[in-house]
């Protein structure tokens, strides 16, 4: 049985290449990578802070003491050290990987946003309005 002519690495294309080097030399802590998705969505807090900070997370962090302001907070700490609460969560983890997905696309980060929130509020409270 073939996969043609690239085989099973067909959708590895050139413009493709730089971005997996990048992300992969991005280290993660154990705790972070247990998982691809969860690999998968620290490495957008990494690569896209600009996007997430933008971003209400629809988990339930509003209510931890301090309450989470947006999404890039459940990735990586205000000090900017990674924090432990994504790593658990898969909603943190879906929206992370929802949004950068969206974004790849081309998507303007208004049009990301809406697109969140369409699909997560039902989850859970809100970080909108957070401002501690």
């Amino acid at each position: 049985m073939g996969f043609g002519s690239l085989g099973a690495l067909g959708w590895l294309t050139l413009p493709t290449l730089p971005r997996l080097v990048q992300e992969a030399r991005i280290a993660l802590p154990d705790w972070a990578a247990t998982t691809a998705t969860s690999a998968g969505a620290y490495r957008t807090a990494v690569l896209r802070p600009d996007l997430l900070a933008t971003l209400p997370c629809f988990c339930g962090c509003v209510t931890y003491a301090p309450p989470h302001r947006n999404l890039l907070e459940c990735f990586i700490r205000p000090d900017g050290g990674f924090e432990g609460h994504a790593a658990g969560c898969s909603t943190c983890q879906d929206e992370a990987l929802a949004a950068r997905r969206w974004a790849d696309q081309g998507l303007a980060a208004p049009e990301v946003r809406r697109r969140i929130v369409a699909a997560f509020e039902e989850r859970g409270p809100s970080t909108d309005g957070v401002t501690t």
